[in-house]
């Protein structure tokens, strides 16, 4: 069940999930949420760069401004960020599209979900609300999902439950830190700021590249219907 947005954006404002809602996000009320959610390591294991771990973690100021740039990419129809709201009123993560380009109807998702909501189902009808949606009211033709070879969960999700074309490995695609704390200079690149680690001890991890293309969704969405059914058995 989708409600239209408020503004004059096709995106919607709340998409009901049957334990959840995905909602814009809203002004202060998830900015706490957002900055432990990108503090948690546990969470952000194979997503280590976006934890600013280097430079003394997220602050909720961090978060605010992480929010403004969410809402702008949805406003500007080139994404759909969504946060994931239980039904008792509490934060379970964020997920969405990156990266929507209407010229080749194609997108990126990606989903983050806190380790309290872990084991829930909520990644499986997450993806399947988030693909319905792209494929049969916005027909897209394409969309990608990167994920780190070591995640086990999201490799899974991808291969086994929605049947997503593996396309390759992207060799060493996420670092450990986020590099742009390194300015360029003549000699290479050197720390922006003091306690930063050299960038030679940046470690990298390996990329899966998957895809679902929209001659391939009624058998991704059979199978997350299917599994769906299956955790509510």
């Amino acid at each position: 069940n989708m409600s239209s947005a408020a503004s004059t954006s096709f995106l919607p404002a709340r998409i009901e999930g049957s334990t959840f809602v995905l909602i814009n996000p809203r002004p202060q009320e998830c900015d706490e949420f957002l900055a432990m959610l990108y503090n948690d390591h546990s969470a952000m294991k194979d997503l280590m760069f976006m934890t600013r771990h280097n430079v003394g973690g997220w602050t909720v100021e961090d978060a605010v401004k992480r929010r403004a740039f969410m809402e702008k990419i949805n406003e500007d129809g080139a994404g759909l960020n969504c946060v994931v709201q239980m039904k008792d009123g509490s934060y379970a993560g964020v997920a969405g599209f990156r990266d929507l380009h209407w010229w080749n109807r194609s997108a990126e998702m990606g989903i983050i979900l806190h380790p309290n909501s872990w084991g829930k189902g909520l990644a499986t009808e997450i993806h399947y609300i988030f693909l319905k949606w792209a494929f049969e009211e916005q027909n897209l033709n394409r969309v990608e999902f990167k994920t780190s070879v070591s995640n086990e969960g999201m490799n899974f999700l991808c291969k086994d439950v929605m049947h997503a074309k593996l396309e390759g490995t992207i060799r060493d695609c996420f670092p450990s830190i986020d590099c742009t704390v390194f300015k360029p200079t003549v000699s290479g690149a050197e720390p922006a700021d003091q306690g930063t680690v050299p960038l030679s001890e940046v470690t990298f991890t390996d990329v899966n590249l998957y895809s679902i293309l929209k001659s391939e969704w009624p058998r991704a969405k059979e199978s997350l219907l299917a599994r769906m059914q299956k955790a509510t058995a």
